[in-house]
C-alpha cells in the first residue's frame, strides 16, 4: 500500500476509514476498492476538502481519479503529489527560541 494525498472538487471533509474506490471508465459506482482514507480536513487556502490515505500501488499515481462515500453520498477526488515532510519543517519538532533577557 502507498500513502497518497487527494483533493475533492466539492463535498464534505473525507472521514477516516472511508473506502477509496478506483473510478472505472467514467462510472465511479462500478469501480473497485483500492484503499482507505486515514485523515481529512478542509483547506481554506485551496477552498476545498483534502485527505490522505493508503491505496494499492496501481492507484497511487498523481491524477488518478478515485471516489469515496461520505454520509451515503459519493464524491470524486483526484490523487495529488504529497510534499515531503522533513524534521526541519515539521511543526511538531519546532521549538520556539528562548527569549534573551538583559
Amino acid at each position: 500500500m502507498n500513502e497518497i494525498g487527494f483533493e475533492l472538487a466539492q463535498g464534505p471533509v473525507p472521514r477516516q476509514g472511508a473506502e477509496l474506490v478506483l473510478a472505472a471508465s467514467g462510472a465511479p459506482a462500478e469501480g473497485r476498492r483500492v484503499g482507505m482514507v486515514t485523515s481529512g480536513t478542509y483547506s481554506p487556502m485551496l477552498n476545498r476538502p483534502l485527505g490522505m490515505g493508503y491505496v494499492e500501488p496501481a492507484a497511487a499515481s498523481p491524477g488518478t481519479s478515485l471516489t469515496l462515500t461520505v454520509r451515503s453520498q459519493r464524491y470524486t477526488g483526484t490523487v495529488v503529489k504529497l510534499l515531503p515532510s522533513t524534521p526541519e519543517f515539521d511543526r511538531r519538532s519546532w521549538v520556539p527560541p528562548i527569549p534573551c533577557t538583559p
